[in-house]
């Protein structure tokens, strides 16, 4: 059952050891977010970045978590099941992390991939990809802001079941 969407978008961005993530990056992926958020009246819930080791998001989430940034919240940590609760009345999710490719999409949640930390993994099609471009992000939650997202089976045509009735057809005594 569909949960009632609230007032809020959720941010999850996270280092990328590979296509590192620049200030200009970070920059221009939060002044999208803000323009936004100004535009539509929404908050914003900000979640802390993994560990991070050239410390560029840890600092740019330190900067946030000191001033008043209207619309933005920010999060360190928070219970699972409160996230998961959070995450089914977001009217969207926007970052990098692999919740916005797996939760996000079984839960009917919008999701906007930004950069290319996530670049091959296996996604559904309500996943949205764009660059770090402040024009790119600013266009993607527009587009994705109310778009109702769709969830498949990511085994495809029943091959998990398949699988579950194959493991109850073994002889597993000793």
């Amino acid at each position: 059952q569909r949960k009632e969407k609230g007032n809020y978008i959720i941010s999850m961005l996270h280092p990328d050891l590979v296509h590192l993530i620049n200030y200009q990056n970070v920059w221009d992926y939060f002044k999208a977010i803000q323009k936004f958020l100004k535009e539509t009246g929404l908050n914003c819930f900000w979640f802390a970045p993994n560990p991070d080791p050239d410390k560029v998001l840890s600092s740019f989430y330190n900067i946030l978590c000191s001033q008043n940034h209207l619309n933005f919240v920010t999060y360190e940590h928070m219970n699972p099941h409160k996230f998961i609760d959070m995450l089914l009345g977001a009217q969207l999710i926007i970052g990098n992390s692999s919740c916005g490719l797996r939760e996000a999409p079984a839960l009917l949640v919008p999701s906007i991939n930004g950069g290319a930390r996530q670049r091959g993994r296996e996604r559904e099609l309500s996943v949205s990809d764009c660059s770090f471009k402040r024009e790119a992000i600013y266009k993607a939650l527009h587009e994705n802001r109310g778009r109702i997202a769709g969830f498949h089976d990511p085994y495809h045509k029943g091959a998990g079941e398949r699988i579950a009735n194959k493991i109850l057809e073994l002889d597993l005594t000793l």
